[in-house]
């Protein structure tokens, strides 16, 4: 008999808890059921399935009201850390590390021909400004105008080239002795057009003149190959983005 009592007790007692454990599963989904509905009130202006898709990302609540009429809302997610190694400098917990983008925009010319006087001029072919070179530096300054303050400038670096190719008064001519100084004149008269031209959209130009022939490289190599001109790659003018002014996220 007294075995039969225990058991009819214990019976009660996990009946009890049972029922405690319930109510209190409603109560949470009622909170849960709450909170929902106040946080896709405060997203007006969303289509209804990108709404639920906001509120089906945000975490459990975990906190009850403290008193009829207070809001519960959940916490922002944990920030995770990236699986790529971070820096020491930057805590995984704060902002992500800033970006620093490095761009280099190019201008290819065709060979430069000398001027009637045996010259190479601003006017001259393959070193005046080509319509296609004028659609991209007008691409450029599109893009980057907006990004050009006072305080936040945008500045690039010019820098221009040109190959070793000797020049000659005609095709399969002897070639003029003062070949390599032509090419010097070449590539700082395409770098000295092109700084101008930015200038000229106000942006700041930082223009690289070579001094010397010896001094002026090449940023390709040069490889002779029977009907391939791989020296056309040097024929060019690159221009540096140094800053993109109020666009830059760098620090």
């Amino acid at each position: 008999m007294g075995d039969r009592i225990l058991l009819y007790i214990l019976v009660l007692a996990l009946t009890i808890v049972l029922g405690y454990l319930a109510l209190r599963v409603d109560q949470r989904l009622a909170t849960m059921g709450t909170t929902i509905t106040t946080i896709k009130d405060r997203l007006p202006g969303l289509e209804g399935r990108v709404a639920d898709a906001v509120v089906n990302k945000l975490p459990a609540v975990e906190c009850p009201p403290t008193s009829e009429g207070d809001e519960c809302v959940p916490a922002a997610p944990a920030k995770s850390c990236p699986t790529s190694d971070v820096p020491e400098e930057h805590d995984c917990g704060d902002s992500p590390p800033s970006v620093t983008v490095k761009s280099k925009f190019t201008l290819l010319y065709e060979n430069a021909r000398l001027t009637e006087s045996r010259d190479i001029t601003e006017n001259s072919v393959g070193v005046k400004l080509a319509d296609r070179h004028r659609t991209r530096l007008d691409l450029l300054a599109k893009a980057f105008g907006p990004c050009h303050r006072s305080v936040a400038p945008v500045e690039f670096r010019v820098t221009g080239y040109a190959s070793n190719a000797e020049f000659r008064l005609q095709p399969g001519g002897e070639p003029m002795p003062d070949s390599d100084e032509l090419n010097l004149r070449t590539a700082n008269l395409r770098a000295q057009i092109v700084g101008d031209h930015l200038e000229n959209e106000g942006f700041n130009v930082e223009t690289t003149r070579w001094l010397r022939k010896d001094d002026l490289r090449r940023p390709f190599r040069e490889d002779t190959q029977p009907g391939i001109d791989q020296q056309a790659l040097n024929r060019t003018v690159l221009i540096e983005l140094v800053s993109a002014g109020a666009c830059d996220l760098a620090p």
